[in-house]
């Protein structure tokens, strides 16, 4: 008895510490007759969206970008926003921090 107790309460804690991801990819449409582009964003890349949805064969699919975002995508949550790629937002760390120091 105790013993399905604790491999119940183990497979509970499993459970409660899983974490989930998604990859979110800008799609771009273009038909190649009308030169009309659609753009948005989709979880699924272009290989998978010709799988779920039809695009005519006048019509070429691509994705521009791509990011990986934390959680998931029940009940319609709006994705996660692209971050941000402009290497002058990154923060260096200070030069103490960066330089190691030999102590023998």
């Amino acid at each position: 008895m105790r013993l399905q107790f604790f491999i119940l309460l183990s497979i509970l804690g499993l459970v409660s510490t899983s974490a989930a991801e998604y990859r979110v990819f800008q799609l771009v449409i273009e038909n190649t007759t009308t030169k009309k582009k659609r753009e948005f964003l989709s979880t699924l890349d272009p290989f998978q969206y010709t799988t779920y949805y039809p695009v005519l064969s006048s019509e070429s699919i691509s994705y521009t970008d791509t990011w990986m975002c934390w959680g998931d995508t029940s009940y319609n949550k709006d994705y996660c926003p692209k971050p941000n790629r402009n290497p002058a937002a990154v923060k260096t760390p200070p030069a103490s921090e960066t330089q190691e120091t030999d102590t023998l």
